[in-house]
Protein backbone atom coordinates (compact mmCIF):
# COMPACT_ATOMS: atom_id res chain seq x y z
CA UNK A 1 0.00 0.00 0.00
CA UNK A 2 3.09 2.01 -0.41
CA UNK A 3 3.20 3.37 3.20
CA UNK A 4 -0.56 4.41 3.42
CA UNK A 5 -3.10 3.28 5.52
CA UNK A 6 -4.84 -0.14 4.13
CA UNK A 7 -7.51 -0.38 6.41
CA UNK A 8 -9.18 3.29 5.22
CA UNK A 9 -9.16 1.88 2.01
CA UNK A 10 -10.72 -1.88 2.76
CA UNK A 11 -13.48 0.26 5.23
CA UNK A 12 -14.76 2.03 1.90
CA UNK A 13 -14.77 -0.75 -0.21
CA UNK A 14 -16.94 -2.79 2.92
CA UNK A 15 -18.98 0.29 2.42
CA UNK A 16 -19.65 0.34 -1.18
CA UNK A 17 -20.16 -3.94 -1.86
CA UNK A 18 -22.77 -3.48 1.89
CA UNK A 19 -24.54 -0.61 -0.69
CA UNK A 20 -24.20 2.03 2.11
CA UNK A 21 -22.40 4.26 -0.16
CA UNK A 22 -22.59 4.53 -4.14
CA UNK A 23 -19.17 6.13 -4.95
CA UNK A 24 -15.67 6.31 -3.28
CA UNK A 25 -13.51 9.23 -3.28
CA UNK A 26 -10.10 9.28 -2.61
CA UNK A 27 -8.36 11.86 -2.03
CA UNK A 28 -5.51 13.74 -4.66
CA UNK A 29 -2.67 13.74 -1.54
CA UNK A 30 1.25 13.43 -2.99
CA UNK A 31 3.26 10.36 -2.04
CA UNK A 32 6.22 12.10 -0.34
CA UNK A 33 7.62 8.22 0.50
CA UNK A 34 7.70 7.84 -2.94
CA UNK A 35 8.95 9.49 -6.34
CA UNK A 36 6.18 9.54 -8.34
CA UNK A 37 3.40 11.82 -10.30
CA UNK A 38 0.78 9.86 -8.95
CA UNK A 39 -1.72 10.72 -6.54
CA UNK A 40 -2.37 8.43 -3.63
CA UNK A 41 -5.90 8.48 -4.62
CA UNK A 42 -4.63 7.41 -8.53
CA UNK A 43 -3.07 5.02 -6.84
CA UNK A 44 -5.78 3.64 -4.91
CA UNK A 45 -8.75 3.63 -7.72
CA UNK A 46 -6.54 0.57 -8.72
CA UNK A 47 -6.74 -1.21 -5.65
CA UNK A 48 -10.06 -0.32 -4.93
CA UNK A 49 -11.21 -1.94 -8.60
CA UNK A 50 -9.10 -4.92 -8.13
CA UNK A 51 -11.78 -5.44 -5.12
CA UNK A 52 -14.53 -5.45 -7.72
CA UNK A 53 -15.20 -1.48 -7.41
CA UNK A 54 -16.64 -0.51 -10.44
CA UNK A 55 -14.05 2.71 -12.09
CA UNK A 56 -17.17 4.30 -13.11
CA UNK A 57 -17.71 4.74 -9.03
CA UNK A 58 -14.52 5.89 -7.91
CA UNK A 59 -13.72 9.05 -7.49
CA UNK A 60 -10.50 11.37 -7.39
CA UNK A 61 -10.09 14.57 -5.58
CA UNK A 62 -7.62 17.46 -7.08
CA UNK A 63 -3.91 17.32 -5.62
CA UNK A 64 -4.44 18.71 -1.62
CA UNK A 65 -1.87 19.02 0.93
CA UNK A 66 -3.90 18.15 3.80
CA UNK A 67 -7.28 17.45 5.33
CA UNK A 68 -8.34 21.28 5.42
CA UNK A 69 -8.05 21.01 1.33
CA UNK A 70 -9.42 17.67 1.04
CA UNK A 71 -12.37 18.82 2.33
CA UNK A 72 -12.80 21.86 -0.09
CA UNK A 73 -11.41 19.47 -3.15
CA UNK A 74 -14.19 16.91 -2.34
CA UNK A 75 -16.85 19.95 -1.85
CA UNK A 76 -15.96 21.25 -5.50
CA UNK A 77 -17.02 17.57 -6.54
CA UNK A 78 -20.56 18.03 -5.97
CA UNK A 79 -21.45 14.20 -5.41
CA UNK A 80 -23.83 15.50 -3.13
CA UNK A 81 -23.52 16.61 0.83
CA UNK A 82 -24.03 13.63 2.85
CA UNK A 83 -21.01 11.41 3.39
CA UNK A 84 -19.72 8.72 5.17
CA UNK A 85 -16.10 10.15 6.12
CA UNK A 86 -13.52 7.23 6.77
CA UNK A 87 -10.21 8.16 8.67
CA UNK A 88 -8.08 7.23 11.69
CA UNK A 89 -10.10 7.56 15.00
CA UNK A 90 -6.93 9.73 15.82
CA UNK A 91 -7.88 11.82 12.79
CA UNK A 92 -11.78 12.18 13.44
CA UNK A 93 -12.38 14.60 15.39
CA UNK A 94 -10.04 17.19 13.45
CA UNK A 95 -11.15 15.79 9.71
CA UNK A 96 -15.19 15.61 10.55
CA UNK A 97 -14.79 19.41 11.58
CA UNK A 98 -13.24 20.57 8.50
CA UNK A 99 -15.58 18.57 6.47
CA UNK A 100 -19.02 20.14 8.35
CA UNK A 101 -17.10 23.71 7.80
CA UNK A 102 -17.59 22.71 3.91
CA UNK A 103 -20.87 22.12 4.53
CA UNK A 104 -21.24 18.30 4.51
CA UNK A 105 -23.22 16.29 6.71
CA UNK A 106 -20.86 13.62 8.00
CA UNK A 107 -21.23 9.99 9.31
CA UNK A 108 -18.08 9.45 10.77
CA UNK A 109 -16.74 5.86 9.81
CA UNK A 110 -13.09 4.94 12.03
CA UNK A 111 -11.28 2.69 9.15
Amino acid sequence: MNGGDPDRLFEGITLMKSGKVPNLIFTGAEMPWEKSNRTEGTVLIDYAADYGIPYDHIFVSSLVANTADEAVAVKKMTLGNNIILVTSAFHMPRAQMLFKKEGFKVVPHIG
